[in-house]
Formats: structure tokens, sequence, C-alpha cells
């Protein structure tokens, strides 16, 4: 008679040593759910359907292959997702940097009538950066703490 749970397989794998770009990234994560461990980066695959090990382990290789791939794959209704759509926010070309750079820009360009280094320059300041840290911050996830560095970050951005 075999042990009830011989035939049953834990697969474990480091998440980041597929080889994914961001959207896939997120999808798998989406795909996995609580089977990844953020904290030790680890996805477990549990199979204990089949009566044999080695079918088991097929199994798990098979679900890992359809989640590589099912993770890479770009659905219509992922390609038309708006910005608003997004799952955080992203700072880059965002409309709050363009309303950031225009406000400081016309402060700045006013004295020295600058270009593109002077918005290069804008974007390297630390109180730009810091303020672009608390509007990501606030736009993923909104409390009390985020809006109290969101403020903060305002004054210094804008000398008050």
């Amino acid at each position: 008679m075999n042990n009830p749970i011989s035939d049953h397989l834990m697969s474990q794998l480091k998440l980041s040593s597929l080889k994914l770009d961001d959207h896939a990234w997120k999808k798998m994560l989406k795909l996995v759910g609580d089977r990844y461990c953020k904290d030790s980066d680890i996805l477990t695959i549990t199979a204990d359907s089949c009566p044999l090990r080695r079918q088991n382990y097929d199994y798990a290789m098979y679900l890992l292959t359809v989640l590589y791939h099912e993770s890479w794959k770009i659905e219509t209704w992922e390609a038309e997702k708006t910005r608003a759509d997004m799952e955080e926010y992203i700072w880059e070309d965002s409309p709050s940097q363009k309303n950031l750079l225009d406000t400081l820009l016309r402060a700045k360009v006013a004295g020295e009538g600058g270009g593109e280094e002077v918005r290069e320059q804008l974007l390297e300041r630390r109180e730009v950066q810091e303020y672009k840290d608390s509007v990501v911050r606030l736009k993923n996830g909104e409390n009390e703490s985020s809006l109290t560095q969101y403020k903060e970050a305002v004054r210094k951005v804008l000398n008050l």
C-alpha cells in the first residue's frame, strides 16, 4: 500500500528567473495569485490530482508552461486600456508630470529662455523627484501618510 501523500508534488521556483517584461510580470502575478510569495520571490505549484508522482510533476510543468505563455499574451482588451485603467500610476509622460513641468518652466524660462535642457534639469531636481514619488504613492493608494507627503512635496517644489 502506497503512502497517500507520496504522490503529492510541490514545485517551487524563483519567479525572477523567468524572463518576463513588465506586462508579462504583472499578468503572471495576477494569474498565480497567492501561490507567489513576494518576500522570497518564490512561486509554488502544488500538484496532487494524479495517482503517480511523475504524472503530478508533468502536470506541474504543464501548468508552469501555460502560465508563462499566457502571461505573454496581450488580449485585445489589454491593448485598449487607457492610462486611467492601469493598475498602478505611471509618472513618465503623465498629466501630473506635464503640469508640473509647465508650471516650473514658465517660472524658469521667463528668466532664462531655455528649452529641452531646462526640462531635463528640472526633472532631475530633488524636490521634483520627491513630488514624483508622492504623486505615484497617492495615485496608487491614498492614505493619510501619502496625503501628507504630497502636501509637503507640493510646498517644496513650489517654494511655499
